[in-house]
């Protein structure tokens, strides 16, 4: 009796340390999971390059380049400090609603010119070839800011996509990975109509010779096309409930 007693005591004891070994072991599991889940990047995409600069705007050479994102930042950043509009280097997407000139800032001009200048680019990023961010810090009052600007790739020349402020890099960098997957989504890649009338005349032409006014039109389909309306929907449900409301009318008679 006793050995037996000491027998079931010690399975009881190997049956905890399994218990307790396993519980171990799926502990460390979801301790690894969830060290993974806190620890992805999300701006990591094998699609993407990223490239560091570490230069600042007046270090570029004072040339007209649109071939790569950080020259257009640079060629942007000087247009806005000369009181320019960057409409005509923005996608065609955004262009007709961009201003056709810039105010001037009168009170903090020249702070606000030193800023755009000496805004130093960190990093470019480009997602497919298509869109791209440079991503900057810039001077602002008394402090500095993250400056993202986006570009999309057009006609063979990165041109102005719009442009976000951050208060770090991580939170720029997260932005334009939503951006990036709008652009690749949408395909913004319109095309640039120089003569709207001109566009269009083919498509008038045909329509003042083939086709007619609205109520002729309907008119001459009715016509050719005689009109059924089939009513047996609205007039059976009708016709049962009368039916019935006389059989019981007649039964009580």
């Amino acid at each position: 009796m006793r050995l037996k007693f000491m027998r079931n005591g010690i399975q009881k004891q190997n049956y905890t340390l399994k218990t307790c070994f396993y519980l171990a072991i799926i502990s460390a599991l979801i301790l690894v999971a969830v060290f993974k889940i806190l620890s992805y990047d999300d701006t990591d995409d094998s699609t993407m390059c990223v490239y560091q600069v570490g230069k600042k705007v007046c270090d570029f050479d004072d040339e007209v380049d649109l071939s790569k994102p950080e020259f257009a930042y640079v060629y942007m950043n000087r247009l806005k400090a000369e009181g320019k509009s960057i409409r005509s280097v923005s996608v065609a997407k955004i262009r007709k609603n961009m201003p056709l000139y810039t105010k001037k800032h009168k009170a903090q001009e020249e702070t606000y010119i030193s800023g755009l200048l000496n805004s130093k680019i960190l990093e470019v990023r480009i997602s497919d070839n298509e869109v791209a961010a440079v991503i900057a810090q810039c001077p602002h009052n008394t402090k500095t800011v993250i400056d993202v600007r986006y570009f999309g790739f057009e006609n063979g020349k990165w041109l102005n996509y719009g442009n976000d402020v951050f208060g770090n890099m991580k939170r720029a960098r997260k932005k334009f990975v939503s951006i990036a997957a709008y652009y690749s989504k949408a395909k913004i890649r319109p095309e640039v109509m120089d003569d709207e009338e001109q566009y269009l005349k083919p498509y008038v032409d045909f329509l003042n010779l083939n086709a007619e006014q609205p109520h002729e039109y309907v008119m001459n389909i009715l016509r050719t096309y005689p009109l059924v309306v089939d009513l047996t929907p609205f007039y059976v449900p009708t016709l049962i409930r009368g039916l019935s409301a006389l059989s019981v009318v007649y039964c009580w008679s």
